[in-house]
């Protein structure tokens, strides 16, 4: 059975909080019962004392003695008139009635002589006869004296009796008194006690679910949105946003999420003009061979100008290659499979070839190359293959954005430990908007295709890749309406054995603004 975080964060701290009172309630009886068992002690202790020293002084004072009594074969306390005086009668049964405790008062010998209760239910004469254990009377003729128990067979249940001697001036020990009071009273007050807390107990429970719902609601319902959020994701539509209003560790999920959702609306964006593109670039050459070899095959197309449209099929199958061989790369290179081959070669060498082929396109444009009749012979250890695929990319993008009659600039140095290389073409330039983006995948600036006819957002994107697989990077600057340039960095053959210190990163701006040379 699904249980949702709601229901198992609530049963969780409901299930602690009925625990932990559970545990504060045994505490708290159990201390209250220690309590009054040590309380209950300490007054009958005192009671009896106080009783002790009473009794002591009437008994001095009346001259009482303890003699043997024939007639009734037992110890009785005789006073100098012959019997007990009412003032100790009287105060014997006050004592008794305040207490609300059995007085019992002993001999020497541990005999009753005198009983008096507030316990209507007890007959004091029959009481008289009960003997009491030894050891309680030795105890409490001896000194002061606690027990627990029922007193031999004087009661039915449990008692509690303190013990204290009877010392009547030089005479000396002339008895002891007994308070006995029933621990029944224990029950009664632990009962009240266990009342009250109940229902402070009851009342904290229903305060503390209202408060634990809440909060669970409230900690549970972030998780909530995220959930549809996720779902909604999951089905393609990434609008949907997570509000965060803290800063703890949900917060930062919700954060972590909503960036997901715009990287992919972002992935979405690019991959669906990929696609697109894609789509463009396979269907018009796709359409233009199959038309071109219709004709030809139908005799549309005459015999004379066979050889020229074949030309145009192939560049279209070239272009079909380019665009396969392109999308392979990019899937080799995120699976980790492409390996580079390094081998030592003058980058100054490769430039001037690239260049060289592409003589006819600069030409037909009047585009004027500065700083290739200057470059320094600098060798590198890279792949030369991906190097040239690198660096025929950027003089390709150079020359399809390059206003008729304008200029590329080159140019090739060694610094701090790197070998840069610098392209810079005048034009329209990269808008700002466009500069951070251009290394992305799929992405293309020119999206009317009125420059670019033949790219699909992936040239840039390899470079890079192909770039940082070399140890290197590239970077891009631009202002628009004035030029755009580009500037890539591989390690120097002479700090080959030791890895030369990285360039610091150089931030895109739409500025042109060049960074100075030692975080180049």
């Amino acid at each position: 059975m699904r249980k949702s975080i709601f229901v198992r964060y609530f049963t969780v701290i409901t299930s602690i909080i009925l625990i932990c009172l559970t545990i504060l309630g045994t505490l708290l009886i159990s201390f209250a019962a220690q309590y009054w068992v040590n309380d209950k002690q300490e007054m009958l202790t005192r009671n009896a004392k106080d009783m002790a020293d009473i009794l002591g002084e009437l008994a001095l004072k009346n001259q009482a003695q303890i003699q043997w009594n024939p007639q009734t074969k037992r110890y009785s306390l005789f006073f100098e008139e012959g019997f007990i005086p009412e003032s100790m009668n009287a105060a014997i049964l006050v004592m008794a009635s305040a207490s609300n405790s059995d007085v019992r008062i002993i001999s020497p010998a541990g005999q009753v002589l005198l009983f008096a209760t507030a316990n209507d239910k007890m007959d004091p004469d029959e009481m008289l006869y009960k003997a009491i254990p030894a050891d309680v009377a030795q105890k409490s003729l001896a000194g002061s004296s606690y027990t627990v128990g029922r007193l031999g067979d004087n009661y039915t249940e449990t008692y509690y009796t303190a013990g204290e001697p009877i010392k009547a001036g030089e005479v000396g020990v002339i008895g002891a008194v007994l308070l006995s009071t029933p621990t029944g009273d224990l029950s009664g007050y632990i009962g009240d006690n266990l009342r009250m807390f109940l229902l402070a107990a009851v009342l904290v429970l229903i305060l503390s679910f209202l408060a634990t719902y809440a909060l669970t609601y409230q900690m549970a319902k972030p998780l909530r949105q995220m959930v549809q959020a996720a779902r909604k994701f999951g089905e393609g539509d990434f609008s949907a946003k997570i509000p965060v209003n803290n800063q703890d560790e949900v917060a930062e999920l919700a954060v972590a999420l909503n960036n997901m959702a715009s990287s992919l609306a972002s992935v979405e964006g690019m991959r669906r003009s990929f696609v697109a593109n894609v789509s463009h670039e396979l269907r018009t050459p796709m359409t233009t061979i199959g038309g071109f070899i219709d004709g030809i095959l139908d005799g549309t197309i005459p015999e004379e100008k066979q050889e020229q449209y074949l030309r145009t099929v192939s560049d279209e199958i070239k272009r079909l290659s380019r665009l396969v061989r392109s999308m392979l790369d990019i899937s080799r290179m995120e699976a980790g499979e492409l390996k580079i081959n390094p081998s030592l070669f003058s980058l100054s060498d490769m430039v001037m070839r690239v260049f060289f082929s592409c003589e006819k396109l600069i030409n037909d444009k009047n585009i004027e190359v500065r700083g290739l009749e200057d470059l320094p012979e600098i060798h590198v250890k890279a792949d030369p293959d991906r190097i040239h695929q690198i660096i025929f990319n950027l003089v390709d993008n150079a020359i399809k954005f390059t206003n008729q009659g304008g200029y590329i600039a080159i140019s090739i140095r060694e610094e701090n430990g790197w070998v840069y290389f610098t392209i810079r073409n005048s034009g329209q330039g990269i808008a700002r908007a466009d500069l951070g983006k251009i290394f992305e995948r799929f992405y293309k600036t020119d999206k009317s295709r009125g420059l670019d006819k033949k790219g699909v957002g992936l040239g840039l994107f390899i470079v890079r890749m192909l770039m940082q697989l070399h140890g290197g990077d590239i970077t891009a600057r631009s202002v628009e309406g004035e030029y755009a340039e580009f500037e890539f960095w591989l390690p120097a053959i002479k700090q080959e054995a030791e890895k030369p210190e990285k360039p610091a990163k150089i931030e895109r701006t739409g500025k042109g603004e060049k960074p100075p040379k030692d975080a180049q």
